[in-house]
């Protein structure tokens, strides 16, 4: 099978690039633009942890609470 080679230069890559509406991105760029968003992502990741350990908190002491409301309620103070 034969391969064709299209060489194209800059300029004109850059123009058929801006008619689609698209912007010619450096590979380093994308690479660093690729690290940031994974960061991002784990940061993102450990803000949900945290608000989910955060609300299983919170609900143990919802119940808890209710629990301890439920026994002052029926005078059982040392359940």
């Amino acid at each position: 099978m034969a391969t064709t080679s299209i060489q194209v230069d800059d300029k004109a890559l850059a123009a058929a690039a801006d008619s689609l509406g698209m912007a010619l991105v450096p590979k380093s760029d994308v690479e660093d633009l690729r690290r940031l968003r994974n960061a991002e992502q784990r940061r993102e990741i450990a803000r949900q942890l945290r608000d989910a350990k955060r609300a299983l908190e919170t609900d143990e002491l919802a119940e808890y609470t209710q629990l301890t409301r439920d026994d002052i309620a029926r005078g059982d103070l040392f359940a």
